[in-house]
């Protein structure tokens, strides 16, 4: 028999990893009302792109043709070739995981940047610093205290065995990619005879990760082969902060100006991952003018149809460039050569 104290607690525990929209399913939770972060949907972005690319990981090992745009025409013997509904643009980002992975960079300069830049615009400087301080000290914990944390799950995994009977009859690779038509079939850790050669294994592995000195290497751990964006987040975290420093006492355009530049020269340079934090960087400052001027007309009449033509103006604008948006992040990352719509866009690649 449980005691009441511990059967309370083994509850309380149970109900922690119980998603908080299900709680009052099992438990009677008496309604608070919420209030919602203004960057709440920042969540709702992360999470969207993350199940994308989850998706992502299972379809790369079992079907080739997700690389490849819609209509595709490489070999004219095969012409019909890449006719698939999902390799149509905006349809294929349901499975696109390199298009997330840019999302995610973007939003991630957007939240590093926002709070910051804030603070400049009110010439609050001082707590500037310390709010860069702050960011500084805590990312690399952010960042890496979970990797570190998986990949020891995978560590200790395979000492007590849990990966000798997968290993035991997985075939050769290219009998597995003959069978599913896949492109990847992801490397497994290697199992050594000793813990402390495990050990030693892993720290070795785990030493990758912080290499953040160059942005033609891009480390991973054979403990877990997806951790390769973890060095690029540090990386460009660190250069967004030292950037948003740099450019705080400078007036606003001039700023905004510069950034458009650093993304620019990245574009050029192949660092794709620095121009994906700036250019969040640089619509973090486009959103809070753009809700500043929304804020300062406050004795507009509400019932005025005046701005009624410039209102539908905006949102077409914004439409347009929400599905223009859609399209590019749907560039293919094979082919795209020979891919309608893309043959163009990859002539001026760099």
């Amino acid at each position: 028999m449980i005691g009441g104290d511990k059967e309370r607690k083994l509850s309380g525990f149970l109900l922690a990893l119980l998603p908080s929209f299900l709680h009052h399913l099992v438990v009677d939770v008496p309604h608070k009302p919420t209030r919602v972060s203004p960057t709440a949907w920042l969540d709702g972005a992360r999470g969207w792109a993350a199940f994308f690319v989850l998706l992502r990981h299972f379809e790369f090992c079992y079907h080739r043709k997700g690389l490849i745009s819609y209509g595709t025409v490489k070999d004219p013997e095969h012409p019909n070739e890449n006719h698939h509904l999902l390799q149509l643009p905006i349809l294929r980002l349901l499975y696109s995981g390199e298009a997330m992975v840019a999302i995610f960079f973007v939003i991630s300069g957007y939240a590093l940047s926002l709070k910051a830049l804030k603070l400049i615009r009110k010439n609050s400087y001082e707590q500037l610093m310390r709010t860069l301080a702050s960011s500084i000290l805590r990312r690399p914990l952010r960042l890496y205290l979970p990797c570190i944390a998986s990949t020891l799950i995978v560590f200790f995994a395979l000492r007590i065995g849990i990966y000798d009977g997968p290993n035991s009859i997985a075939g050769p690779e290219d009998v597995f990619r003959s069978i599913f038509l896949g492109w990847a079939h992801d490397p497994q850790p290697r199992i050594l005879p000793t813990f402390w050669e495990q050990a030693r294994d892993w720290t070795h592995e785990t030493v990758q990760l912080f290499d953040i000195f160059t942005h033609k290497h891009w480390p991973d751990s054979r403990y877990d082969v997806h951790l390769w964006t973890i060095p690029q987040e540090f990386r460009c975290s660190y250069v967004l902060f030292l950037t948003i420093a740099g450019l705080a006492l400078v007036r606003t355009r001039v700023r905004m100006f510069l950034l458009a530049v650093f993304v620019a020269c990245a574009f050029q340079a192949d660092a794709w991952e620095l121009s994906a934090f700036w250019s969040g960087a640089l619509i973090a400052e486009a959103n809070i003018i753009h809700q500043e001027k929304k804020d300062s007309r406050v004795n507009v009449d509400p019932f005025s149809d005046e701005d009624e033509p410039r209102s539908q103006m905006t949102a077409w604008c914004t439409y347009s460039a929400f599905a223009l948006s859609l399209f590019l992040l749907s560039y293919p990352s094979q082919e795209a050569k020979f891919a309608p719509g893309y043959s163009t866009l990859y002539k001026l690649v760099p």
